[in-house]
């Protein structure tokens, strides 16, 4: 399994085999403009990582939506094949300016969400087919697997996370208290059909940000630990999770200003995997 990393300092990519511990560096690709900053193959690994959209630009793994250069009217998309650069299917999205979400399924479709809320219209689409399936509206940032669709809602004093069938817009929403915290970001894993990691703002005075495994089925959350960088990223298996964390004296010049840590989701002993992560750092990924 491959983990993957890089900061707004670095021109290059980071890349550890966690199984033989062999470590390597990719340059950034040069074509920015399809927003594919990494693409290339070393030592027998090819992975696509993909750190930011820009404009119009979203992006999955697999998927680049942009919007329609042929049409002017509001809600026309194209999708494209990141590896291959091949043209897929265009298609027009009613009232939708921007989209603000775009989240890969097992089957290959997509879902996606209009931007900015506060109601999230979302839908489902094939890009092969073009084929467009209304999955209703949302009151938070959409987050979707084959099985579910989900959205938080938190303020200074509660949040929640809503969770219901992906495909049955009329069933019954599942509410699960996160506590007194604000949330920065939950994300389902495809991998484990009934679990969450969430990322929640620490308690005033509290440094870095919470990080809990949340079981949708029984409703509880369990502190993981606490993280210091901006992102996080659970392993395609769902077994790991790696988030950057501070030293306890960050100002010591012999001492890393951040690492990355590995830990397993089912509970158990932490694993550093870098030694070094600069302040700034953008993207924690791993590479299936």
């Amino acid at each position: 399994m491959i983990f993957a990393t890089t900061n707004d300092r670095s021109t290059d990519l980071t890349w550890i085999d966690l199984d033989t511990n062999q470590r390597g560096t990719v340059p950034r690709d040069p074509d920015t403009r399809a927003r594919i900053n990494y693409v290339r193959e070393r030592g027998g690994i090819k992975g696509v990582l993909i750190p930011h959209g820009i404009a119009s630009d979203r992006h999955s793994a697999r998927w680049l939506l942009t919007k329609d250069p042929e049409r002017r009217m509001p809600g026309a998309f194209c999708v494209r094949e990141i590896s291959t650069g091949a043209a897929k299917q265009c298609f027009v999205l009613p009232v939708v300016e921007d989209l603000g979400a775009v989240i890969e399924l097992d089957d290959g479709t997509v879902v996606i969400a209009s931007w900015p809320g506060p109601r999230y219209p979302v839908w489902r689409i094939d890009p092969t087919s073009g084929a467009v399936i209304d999955l209703g509206v949302v009151h938070g940032p959409p987050l979707a697997t084959a099985r579910w669709l989900a959205w938080t809602e938190s303020s200074n004093t509660a949040a929640t996370l809503f969770v219901r069938p992906l495909d049955d817009e009329r069933a019954a929403v599942r509410a699960i208290d996160l506590g007194r915290a604000d949330i920065d970001e939950c994300r389902l894993i495809p991998a484990r059909p009934e679990a969450a990691v969430c990322r929640m703002y620490a308690s005033k005075g509290q440094r870095g940000r919470g990080l809990y495994f949340v079981d949708l089925a029984a409703g509880t959350k369990r502190a993981i630990g606490v993280a210091t960088g901006p992102n996080m990223a659970v392993s395609p298996d769902g077994h790991w999770l790696a988030y950057a964390v501070a030293n306890a004296s960050p100002d010591d010049e012999n001492e890393p200003a951040q690492r990355v840590i590995m830990t397993p989701l089912a509970g158990g002993e932490a694993r550093q995997i870098t030694q070094r992560a600069e302040i700034g750092q953008q993207v924690i990924a791993w590479i299936p």
